[in-house]
């Protein structure tokens, strides 16, 4: 960048300053509300993201639109690629929940049908029949080399049985069936990862996937729409980072031991000049498309236990959470066109009744190389023991700003 730059002071946007923790509720994404278009039987399959990291978990959620009705049982089969997922962030119950009509019908960990050999769940395929959906990477039966088999039955306790005349009729616009694949830790950026039905699960194929009518035959419906049964997950570029420079209080002392209940807690955080110059180079022209900043901030958490990173990181694109906050701020600091640039953002304890441990998490918003907005966040959250460690805060504070009287 030119010599000319010596301080970048960047108007980014309007500094919030958090006198204390609000409490929104809002969903992580939105259902989609599918519409039948071909066939008696149509599977949606959709994920709370697409843009994936290693280690991340992902949420899936499945909708069923048929013209048919009084349903009963079903089995599922989700098929994937092990060398880039694994069912569950822990424990297999843990991987799926029913939502209302639904119950779980066998465990797959003690029956076998958990992480079932690609061979069997595929048995002759040749190919996923959407390739329009599909890259070549992922037609040939040989990538999904795993899958899972999801049994269920009517919900007896929602007063659906599997009796004919009192079974279940599918709502498109409701989730039937939620589960999570854990992606693993060696994927690289850029690869792709497909997750979901393979067409060769409802042809008749051990093992075979069906959605039966109450009391009925457990029938595979052969012209099952599947066209949006299966999702590509991209694992995300290895982007710029942006890391904790320090943390601090500003108190006021109004004795020789003792502060005001109200004070400041700041904290700075640091993006390398290789990576201002890769990522954000364009970041001091307002009008510029790509590679500028155009946010810097982060999101606090009111305490130390509950906290989700996922959760966090929704909040800082937009989404509202119980007991997250956004702080951004309008002033980035680089001395010069080698230095690393800094930014800080404070949260506000007004009181002793607002004072709380705080888990924190920076970000920067960003317009990427080709125009499109990107985030880059901590590697991991940040923990402020705010109250716990209050009494041992103000000593220490205490003795680098003794009282002047």
């Amino acid at each position: 960048m030119a010599k000319a730059k010596k301080i970048l002071a960047l108007l980014l946007s309007v500094i919030m300053l958090i006198a204390a923790f609000s409490s929104v509720v809002s969903a992580a994404y939105t259902s989609y509300t599918p519409t039948l278009t071909s066939g008696d039987l149509k599977i949606i399959l959709r994920a709370d993201k697409t843009e994936v990291n290693p280690g991340d978990t992902v949420t899936f959620d499945m909708f069923v639109d048929t013209t048919l009705t009084d349903l009963g049982t079903a089995q599922f089969v989700v098929s994937y690629n092990s060398a880039q997922a694994a069912p569950g962030a822990s424990a297999i119950a843990d991987m799926r929940t029913f939502n209302d009509v639904w119950e779980y019908w066998f465990d797959p960990a003690s029956s076998g049908n958990t992480n079932l050999a690609g061979t069997i769940a595929l048995a002759t395929a040749t190919d996923y029949d959407n390739k329009t959906k599909i890259n070549a990477s992922a037609e040939d039966k040989a990538y999904f080399d795993k899958a899972v088999m999801i049994g269920t039955k009517a919900n007896t306790g929602n007063g659906v049985t599997n009796t004919v005349g009192n079974g279940w009729n599918a709502d498109p616009a409701v989730s039937v069936l939620t589960f999570k694949m854990k992606i693993n830790d060696t994927v690289t950026p850029g690869e792709k990862i497909f997750i979901g039905y393979h067409s060769q699960s409802w042809s008749g194929k051990a093992p075979k996937a069906y959605i039966a009518q109450a009391g009925g035959a457990k029938v595979r419906y052969t012209n099952c729409d599947l066209s949006e049964a299966m999702v590509e997950l991209t694992v995300a570029s290895a982007g710029p980072a942006v890391a904790k420079s320090k943390a601090q209080v500003k108190m006021t002392p109004n004795s020789a031991t003792t502060v005001e209940d109200a004070f400041s807690f700041r904290v700075t955080s640091v993006i390398a000049d290789a990576d201002w110059d890769t990522y954000f180079a364009n970041s001091a022209d307002a009008s510029a498309t790509t590679k500028a900043i155009k946010s810097v901030g982060f999101v606090a958490y009111k305490g130390t236990t509950g906290f989700n990173l996922d959760t966090a990181k929704a909040v800082a694109q937009g989404s509202s959470a119980v007991g997250y906050d956004v702080a951004t701020t309008d002033y980035i600091q680089k001395a010069n066109d080698t230095s690393d640039a800094f930014f800080g953002c404070r949260l506000e304890i007004t009181s002793a009744a607002t004072r709380s441990d705080v888990t924190y998490v920076a970000f920067v918003q960003y317009l990427d190389a080709t125009g499109n907005t990107a985030y880059a966040f901590y590697d991991a959250e940040q923990q402020a023991l705010l109250n716990t460690n209050y009494n041992n805060i103000v000593s220490t504070y205490l003795l680098a700003h003794p009282f002047a009287g």
